[in-house]
């Protein structure tokens, strides 16, 4: 099923959106892997009961630079920090941003609130997208300045609304899910049970 259905999303679904064929691959119990600059590739993948989002997903991201990113990944390996990445990719701030702030540098094992202030230094403050680094640099982490370091993440409502923004679809959380209060009273019926309820007006 995970082959199958990341066919149908790799190419754009049929009758209905991305958003209902990621719903129903979670309903079948398939697991839903962000997109990752070190793991996606273009398309959406799948294998056993996983599905690895494509880096196709993520809109106002070139395929110039989709590309530039697998073609630098393939060339000289994955990307172990975010001056590696943008040292060897060259991305500017907007995209670089997008991609934080979807979940896909998650493999760089930092928060997203940490990675973009560290994109805020290397970009603006260090300009290292502007100076000549030699390859020294393409393999070490620079230094981190203590006043960006955090622990602290985007909240689960931060971080779908930046899936939804990105993808035009949530993985994180059911949509549903941030309307609980109104879902879970004991008054409302689920479409699962509404068989024991024919006839009967229903809310």
């Amino acid at each position: 099923p995970a082959e199958f259905m990341a066919s149908v999303l790799s190419n754009m679904g049929g009758f209905y959106s991305a958003a209902v064929y990621i719903w129903e691959c979670k309903r079948l119990g398939l697991k839903i892997l962000l997109p990752s600059i070190n793991k996606s590739n273009y398309e959406y993948t799948g294998r056993k009961d996983e599905i690895q989002i494509g880096l196709m997903a993520i809109k106002n991201l070139s395929r110039n630079s989709i590309q530039n990113i697998l073609d630098e990944r393939k060339k000289d390996g994955e990307y172990h920090s975010l001056a590696n990445f943008l040292i060897r990719t060259k991305l500017a701030f907007e995209e670089t941003s997008i991609l934080v702030k979807c979940g896909a540098m998650g493999c760089l094992k930092k928060t997203r609130p940490e990675l973009l202030r560290l994109l805020d230094i290397y970009i603006h403050k260090r300009k290292i997208l502007n100076e000549s680094y030699n390859d020294l640099f393409l393999h070490e982490t620079f230094q981190m300045e203590d006043e960006v370091r955090t622990n602290i993440n985007f909240s689960v409502e931060e971080i779908c609304k930046a899936e939804y923004e990105t993808f035009d679809y949530m993985v994180t959380r059911h949509p549903l899910y941030f309307y609980r209060s109104e879902t879970e009273k004991p008054e409302v019926v689920k479409a699962k049970d509404l068989e024991k309820y024919r006839g009967k007006n229903v809310k």
